[in-house]
């Protein structure tokens, strides 16, 4: 099991543990402030926050080689893994604040691109099946059809030629 306890203090643990609860090997790094950390459907990659100095990060780790590709994180974090594997999706806050709403941004565990999907203030997001589309709830959907409840976006993660990411946000 990839876990994450004890928040930022002195006795936080980012690591292994077996069913038993006992740690296994070493710890990967200082744990940030607390996101689940998850493996790759594949198993080839692990995503967790660590900090780094005064700041935090978003980390995608080859479990093969243990090299990374960070991006900086400004509050919380919500992550999860492709179902396809290969692509960890995020939000955090633009800005400094104790929240996770934010951007949705794409990390591509292979390269280390980084990719902003929706550059708006995203809730929650939902992988595909397939892992090709991502719907998105934001603080904005749903506002163009009073009374409607709040809906969610589909993003494409390969628009068609021609087309941004943004272009292919579907209110539903």
């Amino acid at each position: 099991l990839l876990v994450h306890i004890g928040g930022l203090g002195a006795e936080s643990r980012l690591g292994f543990m077996d069913g038993e609860g006992n740690p296994v090997g070493d710890d990967l790094a200082t744990p940030g402030l607390f996101q689940a950390p998850g493996i790759a459907p594949d198993g080839l990659y692990l995503a967790f926050s660590q900090a780094a100095g005064e700041q935090f990060q978003v980390a995608v780790q080859d479990m093969a080689t243990g090299a990374q590709s960070t991006v900086r994180q400004l509050g919380l974090a919500a992550m999860n893994w492709s179902p396809a594997g290969g692509q960890l999706a995020f939000i955090s806050p633009a800005r400094r604040q104790l929240t996770f709403v934010g951007p949705l941004q794409v990390i591509d565990a292979a390269t280390g691109e980084v990719r902003t999907l929706v550059n708006d203030s995203v809730i929650a997001f939902f992988w595909s099946p397939d892992g090709s589309r991502i719907a998105t709830l934001t603080q904005n959907s749903g506002r163009n059809n009073p009374g409607a409840g709040v809906a969610p976006g589909l993003v494409a993660l390969e628009p068609a030629a021609g087309q941004q990411a943004a272009d292919v946000v579907l209110d539903l």
